[in-house]
Protein backbone atom coordinates (compact mmCIF):
# COMPACT_ATOMS: atom_id res chain seq x y z
CA UNK A 1 0.00 0.00 0.00
CA UNK A 2 1.50 3.46 -0.97
CA UNK A 3 -0.09 6.69 -0.16
CA UNK A 4 0.96 9.44 -2.63
CA UNK A 5 3.07 12.07 -0.50
CA UNK A 6 1.54 15.23 -3.08
CA UNK A 7 -1.77 15.31 -2.46
CA UNK A 8 -3.74 15.21 0.80
CA UNK A 9 -6.77 12.61 1.34
CA UNK A 10 -7.13 9.03 0.94
CA UNK A 11 -5.69 8.33 -2.64
CA UNK A 12 -3.77 5.02 -2.43
CA UNK A 13 -2.54 3.05 -5.08
CA UNK A 14 -1.79 -0.95 -4.78
CA UNK A 15 1.56 -2.14 -6.13
CA UNK A 16 2.16 -5.63 -6.86
CA UNK A 17 5.33 -7.85 -7.62
CA UNK A 18 6.37 -11.13 -8.61
CA UNK A 19 9.93 -12.48 -8.84
CA UNK A 20 10.76 -14.44 -12.67
CA UNK A 21 11.37 -17.48 -10.93
CA UNK A 22 10.90 -20.05 -13.15
CA UNK A 23 11.55 -18.10 -16.05
CA UNK A 24 13.88 -20.57 -18.42
CA UNK A 25 16.48 -18.90 -20.62
CA UNK A 26 16.00 -18.34 -24.33
CA UNK A 27 16.90 -21.37 -26.18
CA UNK A 28 15.78 -20.58 -29.04
CA UNK A 29 17.78 -17.21 -29.36
CA UNK A 30 20.88 -19.95 -29.26
CA UNK A 31 22.83 -20.06 -32.40
CA UNK A 32 23.06 -23.29 -34.34
CA UNK A 33 26.18 -25.23 -35.15
CA UNK A 34 26.29 -27.99 -37.48
CA UNK A 35 28.74 -30.81 -38.06
CA UNK A 36 28.31 -32.75 -41.12
CA UNK A 37 29.85 -36.04 -42.06
CA UNK A 38 32.93 -33.97 -43.23
CA UNK A 39 33.72 -32.33 -39.70
CA UNK A 40 33.32 -35.97 -38.39
CA UNK A 41 36.68 -36.90 -36.64
CA UNK A 42 37.11 -40.11 -35.71
CA UNK A 43 34.80 -43.08 -36.50
CA UNK A 44 34.98 -46.98 -36.92
CA UNK A 45 32.48 -49.40 -37.59
CA UNK A 46 30.92 -46.86 -40.30
CA UNK A 47 30.75 -46.32 -43.67
CA UNK A 48 30.93 -43.14 -45.44
CA UNK A 49 27.40 -42.91 -48.23
CA UNK A 50 25.64 -41.07 -50.62
CA UNK A 51 21.97 -41.66 -49.71
CA UNK A 52 18.94 -38.88 -51.47
CA UNK A 53 22.34 -36.67 -52.55
CA UNK A 54 23.15 -36.64 -48.57
CA UNK A 55 26.68 -37.51 -47.48
CA UNK A 56 26.54 -39.64 -44.84
CA UNK A 57 27.79 -42.38 -42.47
CA UNK A 58 26.01 -45.76 -42.39
CA UNK A 59 26.37 -48.51 -39.41
CA UNK A 60 28.61 -50.64 -40.79
CA UNK A 61 29.50 -53.06 -37.56
CA UNK A 62 28.63 -53.71 -34.34
CA UNK A 63 29.75 -51.16 -31.70
CA UNK A 64 30.12 -48.05 -34.35
CA UNK A 65 31.35 -44.89 -32.89
CA UNK A 66 31.78 -41.51 -34.07
CA UNK A 67 33.51 -38.07 -32.20
CA UNK A 68 32.74 -34.60 -33.43
CA UNK A 69 35.07 -32.18 -31.64
CA UNK A 70 32.51 -29.38 -30.66
CA UNK A 71 33.02 -25.77 -29.07
CA UNK A 72 30.19 -24.52 -26.58
CA UNK A 73 30.33 -20.58 -26.25
CA UNK A 74 29.15 -20.25 -22.48
CA UNK A 75 27.83 -22.22 -19.41
CA UNK A 76 24.77 -23.21 -20.25
CA UNK A 77 22.53 -26.31 -20.79
CA UNK A 78 22.30 -27.25 -24.49
CA UNK A 79 20.37 -28.86 -27.23
CA UNK A 80 22.10 -31.52 -29.51
CA UNK A 81 20.27 -32.84 -32.99
CA UNK A 82 21.04 -35.80 -35.65
CA UNK A 83 19.73 -35.40 -38.98
CA UNK A 84 18.72 -39.14 -39.61
CA UNK A 85 17.85 -41.93 -41.84
CA UNK A 86 16.24 -44.89 -40.71
CA UNK A 87 15.05 -47.10 -43.42
CA UNK A 88 15.12 -50.44 -41.17
CA UNK A 89 12.03 -51.08 -40.08
CA UNK A 90 13.14 -50.94 -35.96
CA UNK A 91 13.64 -48.39 -33.44
CA UNK A 92 17.75 -47.89 -32.84
CA UNK A 93 19.24 -46.96 -29.92
CA UNK A 94 21.90 -44.24 -29.90
CA UNK A 95 24.26 -43.16 -26.91
CA UNK A 96 25.28 -40.07 -26.94
CA UNK A 97 28.62 -38.58 -24.64
CA UNK A 98 29.78 -35.67 -24.02
CA UNK A 99 33.56 -35.63 -23.16
CA UNK A 100 36.31 -33.52 -22.16
CA UNK A 101 39.00 -33.17 -24.81
CA UNK A 102 41.25 -35.83 -22.56
CA UNK A 103 38.20 -37.88 -22.53
CA UNK A 104 36.70 -37.38 -19.30
CA UNK A 105 32.61 -38.25 -19.77
CA UNK A 106 30.50 -34.85 -19.21
CA UNK A 107 27.03 -36.16 -19.64
CA UNK A 108 25.66 -38.80 -21.56
CA UNK A 109 22.05 -40.71 -21.81
CA UNK A 110 20.39 -42.17 -25.04
CA UNK A 111 18.48 -41.82 -27.30
CA UNK A 112 16.17 -43.71 -30.09
CA UNK A 113 16.08 -43.32 -34.03
CA UNK A 114 12.56 -44.34 -35.08
CA UNK A 115 12.07 -45.60 -38.42
CA UNK A 116 11.49 -42.91 -41.41
CA UNK A 117 10.36 -42.94 -44.47
CA UNK A 118 12.41 -43.03 -48.30
CA UNK A 119 13.90 -39.86 -48.67
CA UNK A 120 13.01 -38.45 -45.05
CA UNK A 121 15.89 -37.28 -42.65
CA UNK A 122 14.02 -36.57 -39.41
CA UNK A 123 16.29 -34.33 -36.56
CA UNK A 124 16.22 -35.67 -33.15
CA UNK A 125 16.74 -33.60 -30.36
CA UNK A 126 17.75 -33.84 -27.13
CA UNK A 127 18.72 -31.27 -23.91
CA UNK A 128 21.74 -31.49 -21.82
CA UNK A 129 20.87 -32.83 -18.10
CA UNK A 130 23.31 -30.57 -16.47
CA UNK A 131 25.01 -27.19 -17.40
CA UNK A 132 28.16 -27.63 -19.32
CA UNK A 133 30.75 -24.88 -19.31
CA UNK A 134 32.60 -23.12 -22.15
CA UNK A 135 34.95 -24.73 -24.06
CA UNK A 136 36.16 -27.78 -26.60
CA UNK A 137 34.64 -30.74 -26.38
CA UNK A 138 33.84 -34.31 -28.19
CA UNK A 139 30.29 -35.43 -29.14
CA UNK A 140 30.09 -39.12 -29.26
CA UNK A 141 27.82 -41.24 -30.91
CA UNK A 142 27.44 -44.92 -30.66
CA UNK A 143 25.34 -47.47 -31.86
CA UNK A 144 25.84 -50.78 -30.38
CA UNK A 145 24.06 -53.54 -32.52
CA UNK A 146 24.90 -53.21 -36.66
CA UNK A 147 21.74 -52.33 -38.30
CA UNK A 148 21.25 -51.77 -41.89
CA UNK A 149 19.73 -48.57 -43.69
CA UNK A 150 20.78 -46.14 -40.15
CA UNK A 151 22.39 -43.00 -41.95
CA UNK A 152 23.93 -40.52 -39.99
CA UNK A 153 24.11 -37.31 -42.06
CA UNK A 154 25.21 -34.69 -39.24
CA UNK A 155 24.47 -33.17 -35.75
CA UNK A 156 23.65 -29.82 -34.55
CA UNK A 157 24.27 -27.74 -31.19
CA UNK A 158 22.13 -25.44 -29.57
Amino acid sequence: LCIDPYKRGTDTYIVAATPFSGLKPPYDLNPVSIYTVAAAGHYKGFAVSNIDDRRSLEVAEDNAAVDWKISLGMADYYSFGIKYANHSRIPVDVQWQILSTEGQPVDSGTVILQPSRAGKWPLLEWRTKSMINAGNYLLRLTIRKKTSQVYIASVSVK
